[in-house]
């Protein structure tokens, strides 16, 4: 125990100093009150709410030094000394008790609960490791009575405990779920590891910190664990500190004293040394010696300490201590009398003590604060060379478990508060809310309140609406209600079918719901914002809703597509259900609901399409009238005949399944002649059939048994509609609008609402296409040929104004069904699709391969996998540029071409241009190659759209036809923004298409210049035509800067026009429509984009020439970023090759090889052409290559193969002939096929003879007769005679020999054979096209019959 009376004598010096201790508070242990601790070291008191830690040491006050004694043994212990004493506790004595809240123990607290006790058999450890031991850190009673204790006694093992002292650590009272113990010993091992890498340099500093942040587990109880680096041992965070202890279910040993820091468990510095200066600090001790492994936290670096969380105040300038040279420092809490630490006294410490006087530790409590004491310093040095001290070593972060492991019970105390405060400001929130809606719901009722109790005569209200063109002249006037013979007639004068019909095709819960259906608006809700929209789509109104949009709202508001609009609708007809009854809404409804062409209320309706009362209409007559509503235009019957009948098989479907029973219960008496009372059910039966048909049958309380309607549907789909009196101007064009405005405002309110629409129509324009497709169809049916219809549009490419739309030729015509838009119907483009086409393939794809305008196309006779296409004029070209194919509209190279870019590219990019496939795209129908000419249906309105694109350096623009819209009190309530246009391909990329499309050079071959497809002035015109099979349809398109204009001739019926062209048919209308529109405009050219390069190619390969190509060059226009080829990809090769094998020579055929030219080409059909037709023929001798032309060899020849013998023995080199001649020679040939006898006139001949001897015999033995030549035919004069051997293969060789002929009589007169250029093969027996090799390393020959 530490009595006062054995406490140091303050100096007087440090009598004077301040107290340190804060007033009121007891002095801490060992330290009287007012007193200063023993050392020079002045702690400024720690301010309440600082973050600066308390820093618990424990410091010796060194006495003056004295004469060193012989160093002697501690005595024994005596039978007293080991006997036990009774102790008072420091709270009973009363004499050096501190308050709680001036205590250190917050750093300590737990500590003892985390720290096992001591095994006795570390007791020995310091002196066993020949180490100077130093005071214990936690020995407070020895911290302040060094000197008394060098001459007392030791004091017993045996000592007891204070009384405060904790006898049983709570560890054990409550065990975690254990981890895996194999986990620890794996990241023991590798912690080790990487101890021992770091120290050889294997690993850098931040190398090792990741390396452990890494290892950090976390057990299943949600704690984390961690093996000290230097310590080897265990410890595990509490939420607030890191805690030494054995992970659950693990055996570890324990050792070591430690105090509780900031930053969890770290071992106390103690600095003690006998002389050392005042300036001079060491440090003794971090952690165990070396024997001890028993550190209590991995230490980090003590370089850096912002937070004070370290021990000492002077450890941030310590250099680290190793393993090796740190003393053992000894527990001193929690530690048996039994197993008291041995520690050993440094020498020079005041008082008679030995040189190392060895003492016992106390143990002390937990509770109690320890003493500094006074730290003197000698100067020192270093124990041994610098090395990579283990101190060194970085420590893992653990700020990640210290950044989330906060108090719980903060958590949980704010979580409830912060539910308390949700709950409360919810319900504020949701009061507010209700008001507000109560509020904004009684606000629209007041406001609409008038409207919706005047239903019925606000029902009958119209206004004129106009559609005006460009110049403002009227095209379209919709003012009179009574067309189609309107007539108001109650509901129970209406067919109960008709009833059944619109109810389950609009409103199924219509006797049932408020006013809207919730059901029906949560799933339009669904459908259209996965699409963008607002609640817009069909389904998400009901009958009622519909009632208050047409009747009750405004007309501007009413055709927003916005939540508000949705919300104050619903509001209105929740309104009109409170104040009518369902039937009186159902009136008013069917009454003033329009149809289409001019048909208002059902009456009328039934009056126009049948010719009858609503009051007699069957089911399915019904069911096809109550289809029309939802949109009239769309499914006009006179205009969209099929869109119309697919509608009502959709209602009667519709109709079936109403209910899931197919059956309605009308809430009136009928008195029509169905006679169904009020509550009575009408109902549709469908069954499908094995065919894949369906039968509908009707079931009424009448007529309970079901009745087929097969004979009643058949009469409706093969029923001919026929429209109202009415005529419009430029009917196709209003109708255009019509549907525009029907799409934007809705079906119902435009025909009521006084508009007046002004269009981009230009009058001028729209008489003059009107004018051409008459005067063009007139000329053409009078040279006997039946075209019968045709279609043109004209746009604007710079803003997409439609100018001018003709969608028949004659909108009144039955025969032609002229009231069809053939602008937007389904046509076979032909050619015109190729720019297209060529443009994907312009355009690098995923791995760089592009083409350009230079890129040679073969048009030769291809067969793709069965696929043969032909020619417009069934003739092959042989090589073209993609210039000179797309401007000549040539069909092998656009398929070709289509290959190699990808139906899926090129169906991506035509989407992009907004062209629509009708019938499904190329990819969906498989469509295949065929897909390059045409054979995949589009929309001229696409088309024209989409070459404007082009005209417009790629930029589309979203064609329009409705400039602004006044309202009938004049106000504007819609005008057309400039639409900036969407980039759908680079500019340079466009450009390239237009210039090839206005080169009229190009296209010579084919079109010629001039009419119909060049302007007149020289104004530039990008042009393409196309062509069906059979001619069914026939089609133009151009554009200038200023317009684009395209025009579709054929049938309606899709019947042929015999020989007739794009050129013939369609190009005079579209010639006229482009005159008429520039007339008067400035001549207007196209301006290449920057990015558009020129460069010299050549016209065989299309890349930069190569010396072959000298002669054959031109300049061709690039996109910087696709330049053409280098002179390296060429198609000339010259190599050296064996003539027989045609493999590249080496030793082995040294004697048979000689220099040739191949040609590289990558098209494997162009060899046949090139080697079979007279025009290839005619091809390679231009350019000095002789037949048969091969890929470039790949292969060198092998010694192993068999090789031919062939000698031309007879007649000798150069010798002097006359008369009959015998040639001898042999020939051994592996397969072979005969051998040929020609001759050329010199001895350097550029052509031959066509065969003078033609043998299949092989002549294996020597000097054999090859046979007989009369010279006497020939002019005396040098000549060359040529042996050749051809195998099966048509492989051969040749050998030559010079003859002199030179006959002394006249020759008989005989005519001389003209030597011309042949193949060395007989006519027609050159190998077939099939074993013509292509450019692939090898390929394997198949023999023929000889």
């Amino acid at each position: 125990m530490d009595h006062p009376e054995d406490r140091p004598v303050v100096p007087p010096e440090d009598a004077a100093r301040p107290d340190p201790t804060p007033p009121g508070t007891a002095p801490a242990s060992g330290q009287e009150k007012g007193a200063q601790p023993g050392d020079l070291w002045h702690e400024p008191p720690v301010e309440e709410g600082s973050s600066r830690p308390v820093v618990v040491e424990t410091w010796f006050t060194p006495q003056p030094p004295l004469k060193p004694e012989p160093e002697r043994a501690t005595p024994p212990a005596t039978s007293e000394t080991a006997a036990p004493q009774e102790e008072v506790s420091p709270r009973e004595r009363g004499d050096w008790f501190t308050p709680l809240e001036a205590k250190v123990d917050a750093l300590l607290d737990g500590a003892d609960k985390t720290i096992p006790e001591i095994h006795a058999s570390d007791e020995a450890q310091p002196e066993e490791a020949g180490a100077e031991a130093v005071p214990g850190p936690a020995d407070a009673g020895a911290a302040g009575d060094a000197t008394a204790a060098a001459s007392s006694a030791p004091l017993p093992e045996d000592t007891p405990l204070p009384t405060d002292t904790p006898s049983e650590s709570p560890v054990e009272e409550q065990k975690a779920p254990a981890p895996d113990p194999s986990r620890f010993e794996q990241v023991e091992q590798q912690v080790r590891a990487l101890r021992e890498r770091y120290q050889a340099g294997e690993i850098t500093r931040e190398a090792l910190q990741d390396e452990l942040r890494g290892l950090m587990i976390l057990g299943e109880d949600g704690q984390w664990w961690m093996l000290g680096l230097e310590s080897d041992r265990w410890y595990h965070y509490d939420g607030q500190a890191w805690v030494p202890a054995n992970p659950p279910g693990y055996e570890q040993r324990v050792r070591g004293s430690a105090v509780r820091t900031e930053t969890g468990m770290q071992q106390v510095v103690v600095e003690s040394a006998a002389g050392l200066a005042d300036d001079q600090v060491t440090l003794e001790s971090v952690e165990g010696g070396p024997g001890d492994e028993s550190a209590p936290l991995p230490l980090r670096v003590p370089q850096d300490d912002p937070g004070a969380t370290l021990v000492s105040p002077h450890t941030p300038f310590l250099e680290p201590v190793r393993r090796s040279d740190a003393p053992t420092l000894q527990k001193g809490q929690e530690v048996d009398a039994a197993a008291a630490n041995l520690i050993t006294m440094p020498h020079g410490l005041s008082g008679p003590q030995p040189d190392q006087q060895t003492i016992r530790s106390v143990a002390v409590a937990a509770r109690e604060t320890m003493t500094h004491g006074e730290l003197r310093a000698v100067p020192a040095e270093p124990p041994h060379p610098p090395k990579p001290p283990i101190g060194a070593f970085p420590q893992p972060d653990y700020s990640a478990a210290l950044g989330a492991a906060h108090n719980r019970n903060t958590y949980v105390k704010w979580g409830i508060r912060f539910s308390i405060f949700g709950i409360i400001g919810g319900m504020a929130l949701t009061l507010l809310v209700l008001l507000l809606m109560i509020g904004y719901y009684l606000y629209k009722v007041d406001q609409y309140a008038e409207a919706v109790a005047s239903l019925h005569e606000s029902a009958s209200g119209f206004e004129t609406t106009l559609i005006l063109n460009a110049q403002g002249a009227t095209l379209a006037e919709f003012n009179n209600p009574d067309t189609g013979q309107r007539k108001v007639v109650p509901l129970n004068q209406i067919s109960p079918w008709l009833i059944h019909a619109t109810v389950s095709t609009e409103n199924e819960t219509f006797y049932q719901d408020p006013g809207f259906s919730v059901l029906a608006i949560v799933r339009a809700a669904y459908n259209n914002l996965r699409a963008g929209d607002v609640l817009s789509g069909p389904g998400a109104s009901t009958i009622t809703q519909q009632l208050a949009r047409a009747l009750v709202l405004e007309t501007e508001f009413a055709s927003q597509r916005t939540a508000e609009r949705k919300i104050v609708e619903i509001i209105v007809a929740s309104e009109i259900k409170r104040k009518y009854t369902k039937n009186e809404i159902l009136e008013i409804y069917l009454n003033e609901i329009f149809y289409g062409n001019f048909a208002y209320g059902i009456e009328a309706a039934a009056q126009t399409y049948f010719d009858k009362p609503a009051s007699e209409l069957n089911p399915i007559e019904a069911a096809f009238l109550a289809g029309l509503p939802q949109s009239p235009a769309t499914y006009d019957p006179v205009v969209n005949r099929e869109a119309a009948i697919q509608r009502m098989r959709t209602v009667l479907r519709l109709m079936a399944e109403a209910n899931g029973t197919g059956c309605i219960a009308i809430q009136h008496d009928d008195t029509t002649q169905w006679g169904v009372p009020s509550g009575g059910s009408l109902c549709i039966i469908a069954r499908p059939q094995p065919n894949g048909t369906t039968l509908y049958y009707y079931t009424t309380p009448n007529t309970p048994e079901p009745q087929e309607m097969s004979l009643e549907l058949a009469l409706v789909e093969t029923k001919t509609f026929t429209p109202p009196a009415n005529q419009f101007i430029h009917p196709h064009f209003v109708n255009y609008v019509w549907q525009q405005l029907e799409d934007t405002y809705g079906p119902q309110a435009i025909y009521s609402a006084g508009y007046r629409v002004y269009t981009t129509l230009d009058e001028a324009i729209q008489t003059a296409s009107e004018r051409a497709i008459a005067s063009q169809l007139g000329a053409l049916q009078a040279r006997g040929i039946n075209a019968r219809n045709a279609s043109a549009v004209v746009m604007n490419p710079r803003n997409g104004a439609v100018l001018a739309m003709v969608g028949s030729a004659d909108y009144n015509n039955k025969d032609i069904d002229g009231q069809v838009n053939i602008a937007f119907t389904a046509q076979q483009p032909g050619s015109a699709i190729k720019p297209f086409v060529y443009l994907t393939a312009f355009m690098p794809d995923e791995q760089g391969r592009y083409l350009t305008p230079a890129s040679v196309l073969w048009d030769v006779r291809t067969d793709f996998n069965g696929y043969v296409p032909t020619n417009y004029d069934n003739q092959y070209h042989g090589p073209k540029t993609a210039r000179e194919a797309l401007g000549n509209s040539l069909n092998v190279p656009a398929v070709k071409v289509l290959q190699q870019a990808g139906l899926l590219r090129f169906t991506e990019l035509a989407t992009r241009f907004g062209i629509r496939f009708p019938l499904g795209n190329p990819v969906e129908r498989n469509a295949g190659l065929p897909t390059a000419l045409g054979a995949v249906e589009v929309r001229l309105f696409d088309m024209v759209a989409a070459f404007a694109a082009l005209g417009n350096n790629g930029v589309g623009v979203e064609p329009f036809s409705i400039v602004y819209i006044e309202d009938s009190k004049g106000n504007e309530i819609y005008r057309a923004g400039g639409q900036a246009g969407q980039q759908i391909v680079p500019p340079e990329y466009a450009y390239l298409i237009t210039n090839i499309l206005s080169d009229g050079a190009a296209r010579a071959e084919e079109f010629g210049r001039g009419w119909p497809l060049e302007l007149q002035g020289g104004r530039t015109v990008a042009v393409k035509t196309g062509t069906s099979n059979d001619s069914r349809d026939v089609w133009t398109i151009g554009y200038t800067p200023q317009y684009a204009v395209g025009v579709w001739v054929g049938n309606s019926d899709n019947s042929p026009m015999t020989g007739l062209s794009g050129y013939f048919g369609a190009a005079p209308i579209w010639n006229e429509i482009m005159e008429a529109a520039h007339a008067g405009l400035a001549v207007e050219s196209f301006q290449p984009p920057p990015g558009v390069v020129q460069a010299e190619v050549c016209r065989d390969s299309g890349t930069v020439p190569s010396p072959q190509c000298a002669g054959r060059t031109y300049v061709e226009l690039f996109v910087s970023n696709a330049p053409p080829p280098g002179p390296d990809q060429d198609i000339y090769r010259s190599l050296y090759v064996d003539t027989f094998t045609q493999k590249l020579a080496n030793d082995s055929c040294a004697g048979e090889a000689e220099y040739r030219t191949f040609l590289a080409i990558s098209d494997s059909s162009a060899y046949n052409w090139l080697n079979n037709d007279p025009a290839g023929n005619a091809w390679l001798a231009q350019r000095g290559l002789q037949v048969p032309i091969m890929p470039p060899p790949t292969e060198y020849c092998n010694p192993a193969e068999p090789r031919p013998y062939v000698v031309l023995s007879a007649p000798a080199q150069d010798a002097p002939v006359e008369g009959v001649i015998q040639v001898m020679g042999t020939i051994t040939m592996p397969n072979f096929s005969r051998y040929e006898i020609r001759y050329g006139i010199g001895h350097s001949p550029t052509a031959f003879s066509e065969p003078l001897i033609v043998d299949p015999q092989e002549r294996r033995e020597p000097n054999a007769l090859l046979g007989q030549l009369d010279t006497r035919v020939l002019q005396n004069g040098p000549y060359t005679l040529r042996l050749i051997a051809i195998d099966q293969y048509g492989r051969f060789v040749r050998r030559d020999v010079r003859i002199n002929v030179n006959n002394q009589a006249a020759p008989p007169p005989m005519p001389t054979p003209a030597p011309t250029l042949t193949l060395p093969f007989a006519e027609g027996s050159f190998p077939d096209a099939a074993l013509i090799p292509t450019l692939t390393p090898t390929w394997t020959l198949t023999p023929t019959p000889g």
